[in-house]
Formats: structure tokens, sequence, C-alpha cells
């Protein structure tokens, strides 16, 4: 299950990971996005999909894993497209 998982929403993850000398912080001492999502990225992504739909973080968590994913795969898209759509203006 978890390998279709993958393969239907690879889009979703980064193959391009950092190794752990380089997520440990910049060169200001400050920690590295990779870091927070390691950390966070399940709540932010839960936070943006309450956003995006008005729902709260319960009914999120409720959902089947496919139905998640395929919200996020949405929004990672959407954000795409709105990137696209501002930078042709």
């Amino acid at each position: 299950m978890f390998q279709e998982l993958y393969r239907n929403y690879k889009g979703l993850f980064n193959s391009n990971a950092f190794s752990d000398e380089r997520s440990k912080s910049n060169d200001d001492g400050r920690p590295r996005l990779s870091e927070f999502f390691e950390r966070w990225g399940w709540e932010y992504s839960v936070g943006l999909v309450v956003q995006d739909t008005n729902l709260t973080e319960d009914d999120v968590y409720g959902w089947s894993v496919t139905r998640y994913y395929q919200k996020l795969a949405y929004l990672k898209d959407k954000g795409k497209f709105e990137i696209q759509l501002n930078g042709s203006r």
C-alpha cells in the first residue's frame, strides 16, 4: 500500500533530500527549512488543508491517507499554477 501511495503521489515528496550536515543550519546559525519540515511538516500541511477547506484539524485527521494526499497534491499544483499566473502579469 505504501509503495502505491508513494508512486501515485511521488510529486509530494522531495527526492533531493539534504544531507544531515547541510540541514543543520545556515551560515548565520538559523535552522534550514528542511529541518522545519522534518519536525513540523505534517502539522504545516494539515494547516494548509484546513485553510483551503475551512474544516477543523480534527475533520482533516479523520480523512483517509489517499484523500489527504490528493488534497496535498492539489495544493502543490495550485501553488505552482499561481506562481506562473503571477509571473505572467
